[in-house]
Order: structure tokens, then C-alpha cells, then sequence
């Protein structure tokens, strides 16, 4: 069958509480092209939910409760997948709002520039013994932070430093930039 231009088959499989699971792929790219290019497909995938052309990012969230639907993008070197889990009755709704998200992804600047600045928390875990440029690259994500515990949230950062070889190093601890976070919020 066909629905909102994406061509679907079901197979006939009986599941508990007409579950439905149902995983597409993308393949893009070849080596040449992908080159340094390692974090797009995350940054792509990440911003699949976020809306589209005709939808607000509320209006995706809305219809997804509304068809009992969870959709879950993630992407890796040159792939971007969805995974979407519904009911078997709203599958054909369920496809047609995934076909909208990936063929009209509205790709909002400030979601993207929240990616970024996400992004830049890691790397500047990465380099946290250079004191010039650590400072700058923690605090573009200090708003988001303190407006997450202003609101009473629990605030879990996780992030990762080097390659340790299984067991712990000093050189690769993140303590410093535990403390550099705690000075500046």
C-alpha cells in the first residue's frame, strides 16, 4: 500500500496488543564524501522530529500521542534510521507522519544551534586542560542548564573524555570540567 507517498507492505505476524515495530533506513554518501563529516547524520537525525513544513514540533508531539506512536531517529555514519513503534490500526497514520517528517523536515535553526552548542560541550570535555578555550565553549550551554534547574529539574550531563584503555587515568578525568561547571553556574 501506499501512504503519504511512501510505499509500505505488512506482513501478515500476529503480535501481543497489535504491536507494531517497523525500522527504515537510510544509506547516503561514500567515503570520499563522508569524510570529516562524522557528526551530520547524528545532527540530521536529531532534527527529524522537530517538525516539518507543515507541522510545528507541538503539532508532531500532539499527533504522536494522539496515534500511540513513538518515532525515534538516530543516525551514524552515513545512515539515518527511524524507528517507529504503534498500534497495527494506526500504522498507515503512523507511516504517513513519518514520510512528512523525512521528506519535509522543517530543520529548525535553533534546535540546530542547541545541537551545536551540546556538540561543543564534549569537546570542550575533550580539552578541558586548555583553561583559555574551555570557558567559552561551557558557558554557550549555561542557559540551557540553569533555565533546566530554575524549572526544578534534575540535570544529568554525560559526556566522555579520551580513551582510557579500561581502567582510570588522571589525564583522562572530567573532574575539572565538574568543577569549571560548578564556578560558572
Amino acid at each position: 500500500f501506499t501512504v503519504g507517498g511512501v510505499q509500505a507492505a505488512v506482513l501478515p505476524k500476529g503480535t501481543r496488543g497489535q504491536a507494531v515495530r517497523a525500522t527504515l533506513t537510510l544509506h547516503f554518501g561514500d567515503e570520499k564524501s563522508l569524510f570529516g563529516q562524522e557528526q551530520v547524520a547524528g545532527f540530521a537525525a536529531a532534527l527529524l522530529d522537530k517538525g516539518s513544513a507543515t507541522m510545528t514540533r507541538e503539532q508532531v508531539q500532539d499527533r504522536l500521542v494522539e496515534l500511540k506512536t513513538e518515532i525515534v531517529f538516530s543516525g551514524g555514519s552515513g545512515r539515518v534510521t527511524a524507528t517507529l513503534s504503534s498500534r497495527r490500526d494506526q500504522l498507515p497514520a503512523a507511516i504517513a507522519l513519518l514520510g512528512e517528517l523525512l521528506r519535509r523536515p522543517a530543520l529548525p535553526a535553533d534546535a540546530f544551534d542547541e545541537l551545536r552548542r551540546r556538540s561543543r560541550i564534549n569537546d570542550a570535555a575533550q580539552s578541558a586542560g586548555n583553561t583559555e578555550d574551555f570557558p567559552q565553549r561551557i558557558r554557550a550551554s549555561l542557559p540551557t542548564i540553569q533555565y533546566a534547574l530554575d524549572q526544578g529539574a534534575t540535570v544529568f550531563l554525560a559526556s566522555h573524555l579520551g580513551r582510557p584503555k579500561g581502567k582510570p587515568s588522571p589525564e583522562y578525568s572530567l573532574r575539572p570540567v565538574a568543577a569549571r561547571l560548578a564556578e560558572l553556574l
